[in-house]
């Protein structure tokens, strides 16, 4: 799963309301990973697609600009970070990815994963 970042500039408020726009147009399985941040200056808006090449053609897209522009949000600087190996809410992990980079539920940690993790703990002295 590839992780990008959009940048919005402007004022807090009037970000927020046109974000809670933009998200009427976007089904929430469509969200595989979404987190917004605010800060004095501007929004954040961090998004996960399954590849780079879908994050990249997304948002590249005409329907991402015009979703945006619809929203009443100014065009974002767009921000590619790479490759989302773990994502905790809370102390609960909601995304884990095994050493292949598949993903799994959090709740189901690969079992070659576990059985290292023993290994190790059991060959650690204390």
């Amino acid at each position: 799963m590839f992780l990008g970042a959009y940048r919005f500039d402007g004022a807090a408020d009037d970000l927020l309301a046109a974000y809670h726009r933009l998200l009427q147009f976007v089904p929430a399985a469509n969200l595989h990973f979404h987190a917004c941040a605010v800060d004095p200056t501007g929004l954040w808006v961090y998004d996960a697609c399954p590849t780079r090449e879908v994050f990249q053609a997304f948002a590249a897209g005409e329907g991402f600009r015009l979703a945006v522009r619809a929203a009443g949000l100014p065009a974002p600087h767009v921000m590619e970070i790479g490759e989302l190996h773990a994502a905790f809410v809370q102390g609960r992990q909601v995304i884990a990815l095994t050493t292949l980079f598949t993903l799994r539920p959090a709740s189901l940690p690969p079992p070659s994963a576990v059985a290292t993790y023993r290994r190790a703990k059991s060959s650690t002295l204390i």
